[in-house]
């Protein structure tokens, strides 16, 4: 799966599959995303219906599905998120 973020912040993905209920390290997403002022750090947030949350790094432009984010079947929320350390937090 390939996601493009354009510098709008408008995201687009190739395909709607994520993977398949049980697949462990299947997977891997690129993102294709702009540079953000400050930023040290790029995930990818999925939530579920359940309100359960996963922030999964991005590292080099990529990010693979582990098992924990193909536990159920139906759709889940992905934001893509950018955010700068201050001091410890």
């Amino acid at each position: 799966m390939r996601i493009n973020i354009s510098k709008d912040y408008k995201a687009t993905a190739d395909c709607d599959l994520l993977g398949y209920i049980g697949e462990t390290n299947a997977r891997t997403i690129e993102v294709e995303q702009p540079e953000v002022e400050r930023a040290d750090c790029y995930r990818l947030r999925f939530e579920y219906p359940d309100g359960v949350v996963y922030d999964v790094p991005i590292e080099d432009g990529r990010m693979t599905v582990g098992g924990s984010l193909l536990r159920e079947s139906g759709h889940v929320k992905c934001q893509w998120l950018a955010t700068a350390a201050d001091g410890d937090n």
